[in-house]
């Protein structure tokens, strides 16, 4: 009824739960063979506000931000920073990893199994600094498929292999987000996606160095890109 009163045309439905606010999900509101369920809501609310007010709806979603608990993070790869610290502060699975790249493809595939929408929205979790990632297994990428160095100081000194490196990120994190709408869409075609973006990226176009973000890219890739238009 809230939903009819204000005339919306397009619902965000968050389907993770982040219960100590950090961004991350540590479990889902729909079924699936990865996380907890806290509860399994999304397809009963998704079908309501398709049914009763007619909006569409987009699943709300992490594209890294997982945490499956201690037992199952050891068998996983996460991103680190050159320099040891938090980056952006999120806890997420390496996109250059292929047991993280199968754990998080898992999730959108039952995503699709198990419920009914219409598109997803890629969460802020979606980027990576100007250190990170320097996982081993995100050194051995680089290095094997974009001919880089496997060491990110020696990439960071050499302005051409930066530029380069800052370049393949971001179309990394977003050839993964298409990847992941292609999973879902195994059970459930089509499905329009969106991009959480900051708003630095749109107000400064160097800050992709440090979010592996661009406005340009999204455009090109996605149905919508969305602006965060909050400080800090």
């Amino acid at each position: 009824d809230l939903v009819r009163s204000r005339g919306l045309g397009d619902v965000y439905k968050r389907q993770f739960s982040d219960d100590d606010a950090s961004g991350v999900a540590k479990s889902l509101y729909f079924n699936n063979r990865y996380l907890p369920v806290k509860a399994d809501l999304f397809g009963r609310v998704s079908w309501q506000l398709k049914t009763r007010v007619g909006v569409r709806v987009f699943a709300w979603m992490p594209l890294l931000a997982f945490d499956p608990g201690p037992e199952k993070l050891r068998d996983l790869d996460l991103v680190t920073s050159l320099d040891g610290s938090k980056g952006i502060g999120y806890l997420r699975l390496s996109p250059f990893s292929e047991r993280s790249r199968d754990f998080i493809k898992g999730i959108y595939t039952d995503l699709g199994r198990y419920a009914s929408f219409e598109g997803i929205l890629i969460h802020d979790d979606a980027t990576l600094s100007d250190k990170e990632d320097a996982s081993p297994a995100a050194l051995n990428y680089y290095a094997k498929n974009w001919g880089l160095p496997p060491n990110i100081s020696d990439i960071r000194q050499n302005p051409e292999l930066n530029e380069r490196w800052i370049k393949a990120k971001t179309q990394a994190l977003t050839q993964f987000s298409l990847e992941m709408r292609d999973a879902a869409q195994t059970y459930r075609k089509p499905i329009s996606l969106a991009r959480n973006y900051y708003a630095q990226v749109a107000l400064n176009p160097n800050s992709e160095e440090w979010f592996a973000q661009s406005i340009a890219n999204g455009l090109d890739y996605f149905d919508w890109v969305v602006l965060m238009a909050m400080p800090y």
